[in-house]
């Protein structure tokens, strides 16, 4: 801490107190590009503030090394390190070296990120020994299988036969489509695989006035593959379009492993305030969370003993509430997905999701945010996306959400293409950014050192813009065309503005309470700018 604040100290003494106001040096709209270069030069000059390498230094020495990290895990009865390898898809050598000595039932493991998407299960010889079936008063089916028994496997066939009884599941004739009817919880050592051998599509009856239906896995596995999963509204005989009134939901809850590679999940979840005891109708399952669509949730207060995780590639989710929703998930892969069309965000990690990889994927046209992480979501790395006309930010790390890196990916056209409020030890860098309606970079709500570095940003009103006490921002290597202002602050200190190239100068300064230091900036008539991203029909 001591180190810490020398330095800070020492960064504020280097810091140029900046106290004029609105578009200092806006050459470009009154002289035209090889003049405005030139006297952009001189304005740079006179700009550059002394020993500014010293505030370049100190920043850079607080900069992480991104990666992402293990998670906890305790284990539960019945449950060894073999187990652990096995349903995080992790090598036993590499979970052994992180767990050395006796693991036995209670202990609490370290497991890194999953490594591989589950394998389906062999077409015969599967299990469904030793399963315990009840149904409450309110009609949810329990299909449970302890952990201290061998494991069952089964499939959706398999799953209806089980459960005929029950009149939980049925076929369309002559169809591999298949009607869940009655919600229904797998738990515990229960391995079910949805996939295009057995199924085509798997509807989830959803009605009005909440008559609706979940596939629920708690401490269980499940592979979706090849498949789609959509709602079924039985007045209509098309999907539920009306998630007001309560809609039918896929979730992982608490210990689940849930896998999901080219599918098509759509028109699932309701929202957050549905959770309470809708219309006072007492649907039991609802309050648990992750009601949103399809989710990966522990149980609130669990973190550190409890993940919830998967491998999600090649999957479209689409008109849900929330196109993907996780709550305390860790490890988990999200690739090559289409995250569009949903009413709240594309994709977004929720409380302690944390060390997920998330990597070219598609965020587009959704009601608030393509992407977000929210609440104490850590090592994230969110790499070769892109994030187009979402209806507010492109992406977005929210509240306390530290050491993740946002780069090589793509944002055009969200009201604020990369936001980081109230987060720490973040990078934006490398990414190619266009046509924000209101910034390129938002920084605020108090964050504390944030790198931007090696981006090309294409026009809007604002390039970086930092307010309301966000601190600690380095700005370098970047590349602006046709920003208005290229940097934009409010109630924001210990900014430096380095190396970067633009066609003009254009900075906006709030008044005394902003603190930025500059060094050495390129004005250039013609800066090189990739619009091939920004001139391609993406797939949506």
């Amino acid at each position: 801490m001591a180190n810490q604040k020398k330095r800070n100290a020492k960064l504020g003494l280097v810091l140029l107190l900046i106290p004029f106001i609105v578009g200092a040096f806006s050459l470009y709209y009154v002289f035209g590009g090889t003049v405005a270069a030139e006297l952009g030069y001189t304005a740079n000059n006179r700009l550059l503030t002394p020993n500014w390498q010293d505030a370049q230094n100190d920043l850079l020495a607080t900069q992480p090394n991104y990666a992402q990290r293990t998670s906890a895990y305790k284990l539960q009865p019945g449950q060894n390190i073999e187990w652990a390898a096995k349903h995080f898809s992790v090598k036993l050598d590499t979970l052994k070296k992180l767990n050395p000595g006796t693991v036995v039932p209670g202990t609490t493991i370290n497991v890194p990120p999953v490594e591989s998407p589950l394998s389906p299960l062999p077409a015969d010889g599967h299990n469904t020994n030793g399963l315990v079936i009840t149904q409450d008063q309110g009609g949810v089916i329990y299909v449970s299988n302890d952990f201290r028994n061998p494991e069952v496997t089964m499939n959706i066939p398999e799953l209806m036969k089980v459960l005929e009884k029950y009149n939980a599941i049925e076929q369309r004739a002559g169809t591999k489509d298949y009607i869940l009817d009655a919600p229904l919880f797998l738990q515990d050592n229960i391995r079910l695989d949805i996939t295009s051998d057995t199924v085509g599509t798997l509807y989830l009856k959803s009605g009005a006035n909440f008559a609706i239906t979940t596939l629920t896995f708690k401490d269980s596995e499940a592979l979706i593959s090849g498949v789609t999963i959509t709602s079924l509204d039985p007045a209509t005989g098309g999907p539920d379009l009306k998630y007001q009134d309560g809609r039918s939901f896929v979730r992982a809850y608490s210990n689940t492993r849930m896998d999901v590679v080219g599918s098509h999940i759509l028109n699932l979840g309701m929202a957050l305030e549905q959770m309470d005891d809708p219309v006072g109708k007492n649907i039991s399952f609802i309050p648990l969370g992750g009601i949103y669509g399809i989710s990966w949730r522990i149980p609130t207060h669990t973190y550190g003993e409890n993940i919830a995780t998967g491998w999600v590639e090649n999957s479209t989710m689409d008109h849900n509430y929330i196109g993907a929703y996780t709550f305390g998930a860790s490890g988990m892969m999200w690739r090559g997905n289409v995250f569009d069309n949903n009413t709240l965000y594309g994709l977004d990690p929720h409380d302690d999701s944390n060390n997920a990889m998330v990597e070219n994927n598609l965020f587009a046209h959704n009601g608030k945010h393509g992407f977000i992480v929210s609440k104490r979501c850590d090592y994230n790395i969110i790499r070769n996306n892109v994030s187009i006309d979402n209806h507010l930010h492109g992406y977005m790390l929210h509240q306390d959400s530290n050491y993740n890196v946002i780069e090589n990916n793509v944002s055009i056209g969200n009201v604020d293409n990369f936001v980081i409020f109230d987060s720490h030890f973040d990078t934006i860098r490398n990414n190619k950014s266009y046509d924000p309606t209101g910034s390129h970079v938002r920084i605020n709500a108090g964050s504390k050192q944030s790198y931007v570095q090696n981006n090309m940003l294409y026009g809007g009103p604002k390039g970086i813009y930092a307010y309301d006490h966000a601190s600690g921002v380095l700005v370098k290597n970047n590349t602006f065309f046709k920003v208005t202002n290229l940097l934009f602050t409010q109630t924001a200190s210990r900014i430096l503005f380095a190396n970067n190239t633009s066609e003009k100068v254009g900075y906006h300064f709030g008044g005394d309470n902003d603190h930025a230091a500059f060094g050495p900036n390129i004005i250039k008539g013609n800066p090189s700018i990739d619009l091939g991203p920004f001139n391609k029909t993406y797939r949506y």
